[in-house]
């Protein structure tokens, strides 16, 4: 797991990669408050398909961004606070940004912005 600066489109972000299942698993489960307006986690996949997410555990709401395998932004799913529904993309997606609710709106990110990662 590790910290990295990242760009959504124009809006700089730091992103918490999660690689392991184990990580990805836990995601912001526990965590007592929501992330800042500068914090995201980066869900790490070396290949696109039909992901899924749930909120058990996670108190607050959340932006869900799915990226395709050209780091190109397809689709944005709002997620609420401990709802163990499963929510599964429509399309494939590879990486995928959770940001705090509202994150998407708040700085006019687009289907077709790119996820950089700034070395």
């Amino acid at each position: 797991m590790s910290l990295k600066f990242h760009y959504i489109g124009n809006v700089p972000i730091m992103l918490k990669k999660l690689e392991t299942p184990e990580e990805k698993q836990i995601g912001f489960m526990f965590k007592t408050s929501r992330p800042s307006d500068d914090f995201g986690m980066l869900f790490v996949n070396n290949a696109a398909y039909k992901q899924s997410f749930w909120m058990k555990n996670v108190p607050f709401d959340l932006d869900l961004l799915g990226f395709n395998e050209n780091n190109k932004l397809v689709e944005v799913i709002k997620l609420i606070a401990q709802d163990e529904t499963l929510r599964t993309f429509s399309m494939y997606v590879q990486n995928v940004v959770e940001v705090r609710s509202g994150w998407t709106d708040d700085f006019s990110i687009s289907i077709g912005d790119e996820l950089i990662e700034i070395t």
